[in-house]
């Protein structure tokens, strides 16, 4: 399988394009950000079917410049929900130190498309709360081959996880920055002071 970083809609397209043109049965092809995909970029990448690593954080964090920059069109910036309502995996990074990696508040920035200075990137964009954990979780565990021992809590995967504050998928999605880490566990053990 090949992971190709495409940014802008041409990137994107093209990338699409060669992985449905090489697509070896088998393999799961990543396209790293995805982030202009407009139209043509989408039923691209809806012809070549890989999986899409993108960065919530990045609405949030540069969200003012992205409006500013695309004008309209910045509906088309990360489609987390467009490509997943077509049966595109869509796992969640931030791309650190590009954006902070704080994943509690990258699952805020995909259910929000809330920029810092308050302004929305691409509303039908929104996916769940649920979505967003699960963009952090079993399907980045999936982008990385790693399903069958992370991602998820099942008796024979890796004993690692987090206890919170709060249900992301309960609370309001305006709060879910307030959500805390209370607890880590790695392999079965409780790492770290909280």
């Amino acid at each position: 399988p090949v992971a190709i970083h495409a940014v802008e809609a041409e990137a994107v397209m093209a990338a699409a394009e060669v992985l449905q043109s090489e697509k070896v049965l088998g393999l799961r092809d990543r396209i790293e950000h995805a982030s202009e995909c407009p139209p043509a970029a989408l039923d691209a990448a809806l012809r070549a079917m890989p999986v899409v690593v993108s960065q919530p954080g990045f609405l949030r964090d540069s969200g003012a410049r992205y409006i500013s920059e695309f004008g309209e069109d910045a509906k088309w910036l990360y489609r987390f929900k467009a490509l997943a309502d077509a049966g595109i995996t869509v796992a969640a990074s931030s791309d650190a130190p590009v954006s902070a990696p704080n994943p509690l508040l990258a699952i805020q920035a995909a259910v929000t498309r809330r920029a810092a200075s308050g302004e929305v990137v691409g509303a039908d964009e929104r996916v769940t709360a649920m979505q967003a954990v699960g963009m952090h979780t079993s399907a980045a565990a999936y982008a990385m081959h790693g399903e069958g021992g992370m991602g998820s809590i099942a008796v024979g995967k890796r004993a690692d996880f987090v206890a919170l504050s709060g249900d992301p998928t309960m609370v309001a999605a305006e709060c879910l920055s307030d959500v805390r880490v209370v607890m880590v566990v790695v392999g079965g053990s409780v790492e770290g002071d909280f």
